[in-house]
């Protein structure tokens, strides 16, 4: 997931969790079986994503400013 923006920035803002083996997985599971911890998570995860949202739009506009090609959104 190092490779994409936003895995990173959410996995840093503990909105989504990575993990690399059943040991990982299984503390992830635990903790979110704490109303407080995945309710956090999941307000975290909403926010990052309707701050975020519109990018689709924005880089069709872009591309067709600035490239002519006819996309409509």
């Amino acid at each position: 997931y190092g490779k994409f923006k936003e895995a990173v920035e959410m996995i840093e803002t503990v909105a989504v969790f990575s993990f690399d083996d059943y040991a990982s997985f299984k503390n992830i599971l635990l903790k979110l079986k704490n109303p407080e911890f995945a309710g956090s998570a999941g307000e975290k995860a909403a926010s990052y994503i309707r701050s975020n949202a519109g990018g689709t739009e924005k880089i069709l506009s872009w591309l067709n400013e600035n490239y002519e090609l006819g996309i409509r959104n």
